[in-house]
């Protein structure tokens, strides 16, 4: 079938190579059927001259009857339509999804650029990338000089490469020093994912949140504590109960509920935990209260934990309830539980009341400046030059 007349040996060499490398391309071909009259000694009597679409304008093909060569011409006219049409469909659909597209939208798409971290020179339009460990490096080392960079530019952090395991790093550090783009092991449901998971809660769970507004702030400089925003709350939480809590397997549970605040420094002040209930998983009851002092409840959320207490081993966790502080609301509240992939437990759940107190930060800044003024004065009566001007630095910094 695929054999050539002599003739035509010559011409068609300059496709050898190209034929060894891949396929025709058939989408545009036309096939003809044309007799071939001259001697040759393997019995071509007629020729497929292959008009092709591509830089090879045509190709010859020899058949020994009329009968074979009308099939074939017939095989390769089809497949060449069968491949117009493929294009055709695959450009209209490209038109339909172009018309799909909001062009306002498509408008505020913005392409960063990777670039190796340059603290002093930061780009709108380009983005660095950190493992875990060396972001963790420069919170400790330039913590103000980050807040800076972000105001800016643009940071991604990712687990570091030793952690075969899948286990997730802590992401608060790196919300609060302004990293937007904060990236975990999604597969493991650890502490850590699910604190990710409440972070995101908020704003409708769109999976972006503004920062605070002091981060914007030029004055604002995480390594001192008392910098932080106007308003300070004091929680007030009773547990009252739980109901339908379950754990795999067989076994009474014995439970108990644990509550901490996670965020800022001084805000991350240890968990406060309940006496355990023992044996009863349906409907425990603690009517436990205990209060938490926020002083920074923009970066700030509350977890909370119902753990099945075994003498022999530390508690396990049968749910969890992982809120931004600001998304809280006073009053008795039912606090849906979740498993260890932040999905709903079905029936399970807390019952609390929740008190929320307001404190003014104005006032307090207010008393703070008065004891500076006075720390000054005291400096100044023992020629402290050094300790007076710190002061008196610390005071501007305050006005």
């Amino acid at each position: 079938m695929w054999c050539l007349p002599r003739s035509a040996q010559q011409q068609l060499w300059k496709y050898y190579n190209f034929l060894q490398k891949g396929n025709l391309d058939l989408r545009g071909a036309e096939a003809a059927v044309e007799p071939y009259e001259e001697d040759n000694p393997w019995g071509i009597r007629f020729i497929i001259r292959l008009m092709l679409a591509s830089d090879y304008q045509e190709l010859k093909i020899g058949c020994v009857s009329e009968q074979q060569a009308k099939d074939w011409k017939d095989k390769i006219n089809r497949v060449a339509a069968k491949g117009d049409l493929a294009s055709a469909t695959v450009q209209t659909r490209q038109q339909e999804t172009e018309q799909r597209i909001s062009q306002e939208l498509s408008n505020l798409v913005v392409y960063f650029q990777c670039v190796n971290f340059k603290v002093e020179r930061p780009s709108p339009y380009e983005i660095s990338s950190f493992p875990e460990s060396k972001m963790e490096r420069h919170i400790q080392t330039i913590p103000k000089a980050l807040i800076d960079f972000h105001r800016i530019g643009f940071s991604r952090v990712y687990p570091k490469a030793t952690r075969v395991d899948s286990s997730n790093y802590n992401p608060v550090p790196m919300w609060n020093h302004g990293c937007q783009m904060v990236s975990l092991n999604y597969q493991t449901g650890d502490k850590h994912m699910q604190v990710n998971e409440g972070m995101f809660l908020q704003n409708g769970k769109c999976g972006y949140v503004l920062k605070p507004k002091y981060h914007m702030d030029p004055e604002y400089d995480p390594s001192r504590p008392n910098h932080f925003s106007d308003i300070s709350l004091v929680l007030e939480l009773t547990i009252f109960g739980a109901r339908h809590l379950s754990k795999p397997g067989r076994g009474c549970i014995s439970p108990l509920v644990e509550v901490e605040i996670i965020g800022f420094g001084e805000d991350s002040n240890g968990k406060r935990t309940t006496k355990t209930v023992r044996d009863n998983g349906l409907n425990p009851t603690w009517c436990h209260l205990m209060g938490f002092k926020v002083s920074n409840p923009e970066c700030a959320l509350i977890r909370f934990v119902v753990g099945d207490d075994d003498s022999l081993r530390e508690p396990s966790q049968i749910g969890h309830a992982t809120y931004p502080v600001l998304c809280l609301r006073e009053g008795f509240r039912s606090v849906p539980l979740k498993n260890h992939y932040s999905e709903e437990i079905e029936l399970a759940s807390l019952l609390i009341h929740l008190k929320i107190e307001k404190i003014n930060e104005t006032v307090i800044k207010d008393k703070l400046k008065y004891e500076l003024l006075k720390m000054i004065e005291e400096a100044e009566k023992n020629n402290d030059k050094e300790r007076v001007m710190h002061l008196r630095s610390d005071y501007e910094r305050r006005k």
